[in-house]
């Protein structure tokens, strides 16, 4: 609901042009930060924990929106986003709960699922917007709200129903980040062509968003 009036509000709240795509920015800054130890913290710590607290912090985000009286606070609110999305992605349910041979149907079931809402939410976001009084900051600043109060409502049911996942349990050696890393590269096929093809596709998607 909030996704299409993010950037409209950003620029009704006095981001410049310069302004919007710096703070666009804080999201990768966010995701880049918490990608690189996030593997190694799953791979060792508990996930029901991690995910929690991914939801928990992730649900301050619109609060951030809601509260804005400049851009700035809104900088606050993407990186926290670009943070905590990771902590808290579908990586745990769909790669993690399920065994391998199930991996790719539930991955596809959870993505086919999840974007039915997508097909009434933006225009359901229209007339509330419209409602509450238009393209500006007063019209699009209940969305958030609204979007705070759901957030926790599903953290409270995530905290309530979501059980530990077990893990395979490993040896006594215990390898750092870089050495997993180092791993990864060495025994996943084609890995640094496929990090380029992705790298290119997240920039030229980022570039995109602020224009449309």
């Amino acid at each position: 609901m909030t996704a299409q009036y993010s950037n409209i509000y950003l620029r009704s709240l006095g981001a410049s042009p310069v302004e919007l795509g710096a703070v666009n920015s804080a999201s990768g800054i966010g995701s880049t930060l918490i990608s690189l130890p996030l593997g190694h913290l799953q791979d060792n710590y508990s996930i029901r924990k991690i995910y929690l607290i991914g939801v928990a912090i992730l649900s301050l985000s619109p609060l951030f929106y809601a509260l804005a009286t400049s851009w700035e606070y809104i900088a606050v609110a993407i990186l926290i986003s670009g943070l905590c999305m990771r902590l808290g992605s579908c990586v745990i349910i769909c790669d993690l709960s399920l065994k391998n041979e199930d991996r790719a149907t539930g991955k596809a079931l959870c993505e086919g699922v999840g974007a039915l809402p997508t097909l009434l939410a933006p225009s359901l976001a229209a007339l509330l917007v419209t409602y509450f009084g238009g393209m500006n900051t007063e019209g699009i600043r209940p969305l958030f709200w609204i979007q705070f109060i759901v957030s926790l409502i599903l953290f409270s049911f995530v905290a309530l129903r979501l059980k530990e996942i077990p893990r395979v349990k490993k040896g006594t050696e215990k390898k750092g980040i870089i050495e997993g890393f180092r791993e990864v590269f060495q025994r996943g096929t084609a890995t640094k062509r496929w990090l380029i093809f992705l790298s290119l596709n997240m920039f030229t998607s980022g570039m995109m968003t602020p224009y449309r």
